[in-house]
């Protein structure tokens, strides 16, 4: 709609043919509800990433579990690799930390 030859707008504010975008009135940290002046705190940033490497760890563990049970010894070496990959960048981060 709107003026004659333009292109229809779709829900999103942007034409059909991509030539105009929708620009939301808010700025983009308050949209993933960050205050933009304050900065994240590196030691809470990098226990947070432990704490994932560990669950990947774990996972990376169960599924290992899960294929020596079976007859797939195919993918087991390669998840092994990132097993042992996974915990030495746990290690690399747990010595940064300390």
């Amino acid at each position: 709609g709107g003026r004659v030859g333009s292109a229809p707008r779709h829900a999103t504010g942007q034409h059909r043919y991509g030539r105009r975008h929708f620009r939301s009135p808010v700025a983009p940290a308050a949209v993933l509800g960050q205050t933009p002046d304050v900065e994240p705190d590196p030691e809470a940033e990098l226990s947070s990433l432990a704490s994932q490497l560990d669950e990947l760890i774990g996972r990376v563990g169960t599924i290992l579990g899960n294929t020596e049970q079976g007859d797939r010894a195919d993918g087991q070496s390669a998840l092994l690799e990132v097993e042992r990959h996974l915990v030495g960048a746990l290690r690399e981060l747990e010595r940064r930390t300390r």
